[in-house]
């Protein structure tokens, strides 16, 4: 079987390390010209720390773990294998049809997921994110939309969630925050995109279709999003 996996983030690096171990042909790409190791530390909940062990990445823990961004997509990275750097959705449109799963990975703003024909489906959650690269002390800020976070900070983000009503159109299929983002700061998104790749890659491999990996999926994600929401300030 053959696979194209578009971004090389926590969720695609594990759907295709998945898939590889199957003996799959896996193409993975990643648009930047190399690992987007930034980010802050992320917590990676009781469900996905079980999904690094069960890939033989971690010992077996019980609980929370907190890794930073970076740690975690090196330690997946250095398993996978062979990356195609530079090149994105875009550029493989028209070549989706060569392979028998397209697994669109490639982030709240994915590409994939326009160029499928999948609806937007931001969600604003009514706050943003502020980060401070001179100021560790001030850590990242979450605050209302519209407000002043205070400080300088360097970045500023929406807090957005998506929301869709299918993952999946044919062959090609969304993962992680593609098809399902949490919201930064919230916590949850590692370890929804995590358990999203493991699972789907397993089921992928015992021969379900993309349509038949999602329903049994969607209201544990569906859940994982609802408590995110409940984490964001009153």
């Amino acid at each position: 079987m053959r696979a194209l996996v578009i971004g090389a983030g926590p969720a695609g690096l594990t759907a295709t390390l998945v898939l590889r171990r199957a003996g799959w042909y896996v193409r993975l790409v990643e648009e930047s010209p190399a690992l987007r190791t930034q980010g802050f530390s992320v917590p990676v909940h009781e469900r996905g720390s079980a999904v690094l062990s069960a890939l033989g990445l971690l010992p077996p823990v019980e609980g929370l773990v907190e890794m930073w961004r970076g740690d975690l997509v090196r330690l997946l990275a250095g398993e996978v294998g062979e990356i195609d750097f530079g090149v994105g959705a875009k550029d493989l449109a028209d070549r989706f049809g060569d392979y028998d799963v397209v697994l669109g990975a490639d982030g709240i703003d994915s590409p994939t997921r326009a160029l499928a024909g999948f609806p937007d489906g931001r969600h604003a959650t009514g706050f943003s994110l502020a980060l401070y690269r001179d100021d560790p002390a001030a850590g990242p800020r979450v605050f209302p939309t519209g407000e002043e976070p205070g400080g300088t900070p360097w970045r500023v983000d929406e807090i957005t969630q998506i929301e869709l009503p299918h993952w999946s159109r044919g062959h090609v299929m969304l993962i992680g925050d593609a098809a399902a983002a949490c919201g930064a700061a919230t916590g949850f998104s590692t370890t929804v995109a995590l358990v999203m790749a493991c699972q789907v890659a397993n089921a992928l491999v015992a021969g379900l279709t993309p349509a038949e990996v999602e329903a049994p999926l969607r209201p544990w994600v569906t859940e994982q999003q609802a408590a995110a929401r409940q984490r964001l300030p009153a």
